[in-house]
């Protein structure tokens, strides 16, 4: 019987452990050849220049037929309101008004210090 205790003990303590691991959504980024184009889509203050020219939208996920975007500096995402023009494009198409699309996993970590990252690749 103490045997099976000791396993039980391991298993939920393995469980408790993985809940605080990292949650991920994988996300998507539009990229514009100047900032009108970008308002255009997303509103003046979701675009950010990009280091070498030309600017980015927030980061962007499709879920239930709405578009929901993680607004700079927070981990959370949010709907994209009535402002945001993108979030009438079909679902898994790219803005016309864009260059292309950046494809990214957005990293949120629950619990004490939480934190959020961006790791992405180019398409």
């Amino acid at each position: 019987m103490k045997r099976s205790k000791e396993v039980a003990l391991v298993l939920i303590a393995s469980a408790s452990l993985a809940a605080c691991g990292p949650d991920t959504q994988e996300t998507r980024r539009e990229v514009y050849s100047s900032r009108d184009k970008c308002v255009e889509d997303w509103g003046s203050d979701k675009c950010e220049e990009q280091a070498g020219g030309g600017y980015w939208g927030p980061h962007y996920y499709f879920y239930g037929g709405r578009t929901y975007f993680f607004p700079r500096g927070r981990d959370n995402a949010v709907p994209a309101g009535k402002d945001v023009r993108f979030s009438g494009v079909p679902q898994g198409t790219r803005s016309p008004r864009s260059l292309g699309t950046i494809t990214s996993t957005h990293v949120v970590r629950g619990g004490f210090g939480r934190t959020g990252s961006y790791h992405g690749s180019g398409s």
